[in-house]
């Protein structure tokens, strides 16, 4: 969104900023294109990253990404950061969040980071890091049954007194989850439980204490989706399929439906809050919650669900025929879960696992390559100098995302394989396995594989 943004501003204003930006980067602005392609955009043409090993070039990202992040903002013009659902955030994003925290008060600069208590492993790291940082914390709590009866008086405009009785239903239910009790009385007024009259709003409390309320907001959206039209739903089952963010000329090849025809099913779907709009970036559409998107997965039969793959597959790949590295991780996901084996699907699952282990998150890496793996084994190509390479790549992976076992055997595989194919890797075979070995805490296994690469390479260690 900083391109549009910048395009706002004021010729001067907008080549302060930049400025500050080229400044910030130097040489190094190819780090931001593993990011977005819009680095281009802003800092022109960005010449080419020297190689460097595994831990050299993760730090290399980490400190040009953090030095980009914090020029953003100037003296009178403070620029504001938002980390969102941190529990979920792999290894390389908490520690980007770590080194700009530690550099947030030098600058202009306001971070703010949301996460569940509870959920995923960034929770620890996030509450770790605010108590070493001694920042400021907000816990958002559920609404209390007093502010959640102001809120539903306000919604229907009536005096507290008024709404007391259904306060009191509406807070049994929700616990004050201020989504769900949205939710709940927009459900209670299309139902007919819940009436605006000319003397106000009325409803049976008894009534609605015998009601089967939902259990969740997420159960409401669901009993919302099945009353869409038979249309809408084939649909809402296709666009499932393609991931989390839903593109309509992509849905409407899928479905064989005219593309305006889609985009007016999408829109009512985002009325009945069954999709989202995200109103940042490029305005992508999505299911409001992963469990909705699964449901109306689950209605496309199972024997359905590889071509249907195939043919997303297939599209994407045909309308970013001129830079399929932008959809790279699409096309890797929809072949792999098309179930073949063909050059297509191997080619783009080892781009999508270079792709993501050139910006560090090795987890999804190691997910790429291990689909890159089990089509080579499918194909029965184990011994071939691809398979040593995937496997080695898978290694790494294995290794930077502390799969410190799986990396051992995946590079003792390698070795195996490296003997008879390829016996000049084995000095740097025996390297990485030795790293392993190290971080595994045996140390005199690492120093004894160190000996026997050196006396591969001639070295004699008296």
């Amino acid at each position: 969104a900083i391109p549009s943004k910048l395009k706002r501003l004021g010729e001067k204003t907008r080549d302060d900023y930049l400025q500050r930006m080229r400044k910030s980067v130097g040489e190094l602005g190819g780090e931001l294109l593993k990011i977005t392609p819009a680095a281009a955009e802003l800092l022109g043409t960005l010449p080419p990253l020297a190689e460097t090993e595994p831990d050299k070039e993760k730090t290399r990202f980490l400190v040009t990404v953090m030095d980009f992040m914090t020029s953003l903002g100037a003296q009178g013009k403070p620029t504001v950061l938002f980390f969102d659902d941190m529990q979920w955030a792999d290894d390389g994003s908490m520690e980007l969040l770590e080194r700009i925290c530690e550099k947030a008060p030098e600058k202009a600069l306001l971070v703010l980071v949301s996460y569940r208590t509870g959920e995923g492993e960034g929770t620890q790291r996030v509450e770790t890091l605010r108590q070493r940082l001694k920042t400021d914390a907000m816990a958002l709590a559920p609404l209390g049954s007093k502010s959640l009866r102001e809120i539903i008086a306000q919604v229907f405009s009536e005096p507290e007194e008024s709404v007391a009785g259904l306060s009191e239903v509406v807070y049994a239910r929700t616990r004050g989850n201020p989504f769900f009790t949205m939710e709940l009385l927009r459900l209670l007024v299309e139902q007919g439980l819940l009436k605006m009259e000319d003397e106000g709003l009325r409803y049976n409390q008894e009534e609605l204490l015998r009601c089967a309320l939902p259990e969740s907001a997420v159960e409401i959206v669901l009993r919302r989706a099945r009353e869409l039209p038979p249309m809408e739903t084939s649909l809402l089952s296709y666009a499932a399929l393609l991931g989390r963010e839903i593109d309509a000329g992509v849905l409407a090849q899928l479905a064989d439906m005219d593309v305006e025809d889609v985009r007016q099913a999408v829109e009512n779907a985002i009325w009945q809050q069954v999709l989202a709009r995200d109103l940042t970036g490029n305005e992508s559409v999505h299911f409001v919650h992963d469990r909705v998107r699964e449901a109306f997965y689950e209605r496309v039969a199972e024997a359905e669900r590889p071509p249907l793959h195939l043919k997303i597959a297939a599209t994407i790949e045909r309308e970013n025929a001129a830079d399929p590295d932008r959809v790279v991780f699409d096309l890797a996901y929809h072949y792999g879960r098309a179930q073949v084996v063909n050059d297509k699907a191997l080619e783009f699952s080892i781009r999508a696992g270079r792709k993501a282990r050139q910006a560090l998150a090795y987890q999804l890496a190691a997910d790429s390559f291990e689909n890159a793996r089990r089509i080579l084994e499918e194909r029965k190509e184990t011994q071939s100098e691809r398979y040593l390479e995937v496997m080695e790549a898978l290694g790494k992976m294995y290794h930077m995302s502390a799969r410190l076992q799986e990396a051992i055997d995946a590079l003792n595989r390698c070795e195996v394989l490296a003997a008879r194919l390829a016996p000049q890797r084995l000095v740097g075979l025996y390297a990485m396995r030795a790293d392993v070995l190290f971080d595994q805490g045996k140390i005199e296994a690492s120093s004894n594989l160190i000996l026997q690469a050196l006396e591969r390479l001639g070295v004699r260690v008296a």
